[in-house]
């Protein structure tokens, strides 16, 4: 709908998503200052690349010329000619100016512990909340360096799934097996565990000084540093702070423990893009597994493995790649289904035609042979389908760009369709044969 409106539009948004679709134009406020760029929320992070780039390189150049102007002062020269009295100027003016203040990024880490062979796994499972069925007949085995994103309307049971899923609400029906090393590390949405009243370094450090971090020791000050909270901020009350900030404390306590299951219940809500940035980056840098529900669509596309969509009748369906890929396959399902023309009215049975003889019309010699080389080529076609999807689920395959996960998509989806083409030709000649 924003993309066939004319008029202008002012839009504030965390949604990197809808920018990067909708923005002709993308304005940044940061130290005090405002930035403008052409384009979306991508144009927007290479600009920015290049203007910052730039910014470091004059500063580079000016303490470079400040450094060469001061060992010249400092053989206190007599400033008597003009000249002279122009470079100190200079000089001076080199001094004054501000250097460019660095931006504040979080930089997150995760202590990832090794996993047994079953880390998740649900069998038959039934959520209901209140007599209403939000899922229905959901199996779903989760493997190391899987990231599953889980998408569905508001209200639809993503959050009551992942309670169940954890132990919080039993199930109406099957059962969710976490396996005996599975450690899990849970980012709830109500940012649960906080105390207002106490500071940010009490709430995360509490009386040490020191941090483990998948045995490296860190000092409690640093560690904080690395959520983007300096050492005044430490000292502050979080009940006082701002919806992102109380999100980066949330973090900052979520990943003091080691891990090997991150389970995040809508991660992007109030965290700044920078901050967002570096959960992206941790999750496919350490290969972390993960359950993760989210509107963020940008966030999906960057870290999903596969994802889980809530569809009508309590149907949970898991599609492979990202949240672009999901999008793309959910459209061509629609497609298709569109296309089908509506089921024909039963025909009248029609009296069987009278024998001719005993003569069976049966096989070709060519179609016998095709018929006999079908069984072989349909296992090949299912075991191409079984090797691209478990591709299509490799953190390695997402580490190696868009163009590798479009190309192993494209294949799949060919290998499916021989497995259909191939089927049918063999139930074609089946009949045929038995005729």
């Amino acid at each position: 709908m924003i993309e066939e409106y004319k008029n202008a539009i002012l839009l504030i948004t965390h949604d990197r998503y809808l920018l990067d679709r909708v923005a002709e134009r993308t304005v940044e406020v940061a130290n005090g200052e405002v930035y403008s760029y052409d384009g979306g929320y991508e144009r927007y992070l290479e600009q920015k690349a290049e203007r910052l780039a730039h910014a470091e390189r004059t500063e580079s150049n000016r303490q470079n010329f400040l450094r060469k102007e001061l060992e010249w002062l400092s053989r206190q020269p007599k400033a008597r000619s003009t000249k002279q009295k122009a470079r100190i100027d200079r000089a001076e003016a080199a001094k004054a100016v501000v250097a460019p203040r660095a931006e504040r990024t979080a930089a997150l880490e995760l202590d990832v512990v090794r996993s047994g062979k079953t880390i998740l796994e649900l069998r038959d499972l039934r959520v209901e909340i209140g007599g209403r069925t939000l899922i229905d007949s959901l199996s779903m085995f989760l493997t190391e360096g899987e990231r599953i994103g889980i998408v569905g309307p508001n209200g639809s049971g993503k959050t009551t799934l992942l309670k169940t899923m954890l132990g919080e609400l039993p199930p109406a029906r099957g059962s969710v097996v976490l396996g005996v090393n599975t450690k899990v590390a849970y980012f709830d949405q109500r940012r649960s565990g906080l105390d207002d009243s106490k500071s940010i370094w009490d709430n995360v450090v509490g009386d040490q000084s020191k941090i483990e971090l998948g045995g490296e020791i860190i000092e409690a000050r640093s560690y904080l540093e690395r959520f983007a909270f300096d050492s005044h901020k430490q000292r502050q009350q979080v009940g006082s702070l701002s919806g992102g900030e109380r999100a980066r404390v949330a973090l900052a306590r979520l990943l003091r423990q080691s891990a090997n299951l991150v389970v995040l219940d809508e991660p992007t809500n109030d965290l700044d893009t920078a901050t967002l940035g570096a959960l992206e980056s941790m999750l496919v840098d350490f290969g972390v597994t993960a359950l993760v529900v989210t509107h963020d669509r940008w966030f999906l596309d960057r870290v999903a493995t596969s994802v889980l969509a809530f569809e009508e009748g309590g149907r949970a369906v898991r599609y492979p790649g990202n949240y672009e890929t999901y999008r793309r396959l959910k459209a061509q399902q629609q497609a298709e289904r569109a296309s089908r023309p509506p089921p024909a009215a039963p025909a009248p049975v029609a009296a069987p035609p009278a024998p001719r003889g005993n003569k069976k019309k049966g096989l070709s010699n060519n179609e016998q042979k095709e018929l006999n080389g079908l069984p072989d080529a349909i296992e090949q076609a299912e075991k191409s389908v079984a090797d691209l999807s478990q591709a299509l689920a490799d953190p390695k395959t997402y580490a190696a760009g868009a163009k590798e996960i479009a190309r192993v998509t494209a294949e799949l989806e060919k290998a499916k369709a021989d497995v259909e083409r191939l089927t049918a030709r063999w139930e074609e000649l089946e009949l045929k044969r038995a005729e």
